[in-house]
Parts: structure tokens; C-alpha cells; sequence
């Protein structure tokens, strides 16, 4: 009868563990940089859909943004709608302290009702037309 034990050792074990401890570490930020360039993306467009929103509401209220308030909700960013005088507006969006998106690189999105695109606090070598997907 043969009495040989059959199983891993802790060194094989310990072998699989460090392997998928430096797979993991590979991973993880191309997993990251992939969520923010979405999260760029979406908010990027919800901009959009809010510039859109903006110049219906102008219209149809006789040229003023007052009480305008376009404002969607977004778990990464937030948003501000000003209005700088009758015909002129600016968005922004901001990212939201203590979330994956802050200290990002391409900082506070902004957006102006003559269609400007521009960032603030973008990180240097980081081009606005990177951030905007153009």
C-alpha cells in the first residue's frame, strides 16, 4: 500500500499566491486608467446633453437662462451652470473630492455656450484635446 501524501506544498502555494499578487498589481492600473478615460467620456457627454438642454431652454424663454438648472446627477463629477450675462453661459465639472476622478489629469472640465472647450487644473503634458476625445 502506498502511503504517499498527495497535495501542495506551502512553497507551491505560496508560489500561485505571489504570482497572482503580481498579475494583480499589472492589472490593476490599466484598470483604472480605463474607468477614468470612460468616466471622461460620459461626462464629456453629458456636457453636451446639457449645452443641448441649454440652448432649447434660451430659445424657447425669449433669449434668458434664468432659472435654467440642467444639473444631472454623476457619481465622479459635479456640475455648475452660470450664467454670465443674458446670452452667455458656462458648465463645469468639477471632480468630486475623495472619488477615482479626483486629482485626475485632465482636472475641472469646462465648457462655454460659444462651444470652448477648455480644462482647469489640467496637469502639465496633458492636452485638452485628449480629455475631450477630440
Amino acid at each position: 500500500m502506498d502511503s504517499r501524501q498527495r497535495g501542495f506544498t506551502l512553497i507551491e502555494m505560496m508560489v500561485v499566491v505571489a504570482i497572482i499578487g503580481i498579475l494583480a498589481a499589472i492589472a490593476y492600473p490599466s484598470y483604472t486608467n480605463y474607468v477614468k478615460r470612460t468616466q471622461r467620456a460620459a461626462v464629456v457627454e453629458q456636457m453636451g446633453e446639457m449645452a443641448q438642454a441649454a440652448e432649447r431652454y434660451y430659445t424657447r424663454n425669449g433669449g434668458k437662462y434664468t432659472d435654467f438648472a440642467p444639473l444631472a446627477a454623476n457619481t465622479y463629477y459635479s456640475f455648475t451652470f452660470t450664467v454670465n450675462n443674458a446670452s452667455a453661459w458656462t458648465l463645469t465639472a468639477a471632480p468630486r473630492p475623495g472619488t477615482l476622478m479626483a486629482g485626475d489629469v485632465c482636472g475641472t472640465f469646462k465648457l462655454e455656450n460659444t462651444g470652448a472647450r477648455s480644462n482647469i487644473d489640467i496637469a502639465s503634458g496633458t492636452s485638452p484635446a485628449t480629455c475631450w476625445g477630440r
